[in-house]
Order: C-alpha cells, then structure tokens, then sequence
C-alpha cells in the first residue's frame, strides 16, 4: 500500500505563505500590489487581498496607500516564522480537541485509536513551522 499525504495546510494558508514568500523576495522596502503578487504566483487575486489584509492587521505585513502602495513584509524575513503566518490564518481548535479523525468524543479524557501518534505529528509538524523562516522558504521557492 502506497502512503499519502495527510491533511495539510489549508488553501489560505497556503496562499498566505506564497505570497509571503513572493514578498521575501522583493529588496527590502519594497512594497508590491496584491495584483502583482497574485499574477506571478498564479493565486486569485480577490482572495489574496482579503488574506493580506489579515496579515496586515496581525502585523505580518505593512500596507501603504496611494501611488507606490501595496504591501511590503513588517519585519525582516528571517524574522517572520511560518508558524506566525499559518497561525494568522488558521483558526486553532482548543488544546485536547484537535481529533484527527474528527470523532466526537475523542478529547482530553478520552483518545481515539490513533489519538497519540497524531498529536505527535502534529508537534512535530509545528516545530519545524516554527523554526523554518520565510527567509528559508524563500529560499527554497524559486
């Protein structure tokens, strides 16, 4: 039998993190339009606005109005962990109900079958999001 992959990131955060990663690129300062963003990433540009917009209000991303505006990464790329930006999007279930499986009784004093060995893929998924900077990603994208 042939392994799959497991559940990842969702579409928005893995939009957000492309586009971050487009951003990372750019001499620092430079501010991008999301259409421009969206164009060389081939990722809806409506949706990408919206996601901008929620990394700028969690202050991943400067937005500036007006001619020569767009957005521009907040801080230094080395700087901004990929668990910062899918922690901006995601919405995180509370502590103990995050079932893999998505059983409703499976929690904090009750554990599916394969409750343990998810969650501890799930720490090290969030390890290596935490330790892995866009300027990595960055990297790694071109």
């Amino acid at each position: 039998m042939r392994n799959f992959p497991l559940k990842g990131l969702s579409l928005t955060s893995r939009y957000a993190l492309q586009g971050m990663a487009y951003l990372a690129r750019q001499p620092e300062g430079k501010f991008c339009l999301v259409e421009e963003v969206a164009s060389q990433q081939k990722l809806p540009a409506n949706f990408l606005s919206k996601i901008f917009q929620r990394l700028a209000r969690r202050e991943l991303l400067a937005p500036r109005r007006g001619p020569g505006g767009g957005y521009a990464l907040a801080k230094a790329a080395h700087k901004i962990s990929m668990a910062e930006v899918v922690s901006a999007m995601e919405e995180l279930p509370p502590e103990g109900n995050q079932c893999f499986l998505a059983f409703r009784g499976c929690g904090a004093a009750r554990h599916c079958a394969i409750h343990d060995a998810a969650a501890q893929a799930n720490d090290i998924l969030w390890q290596a999001l935490r330790r892995t900077s866009l300027l990595h990603l960055e990297r790694r994208d071109r």
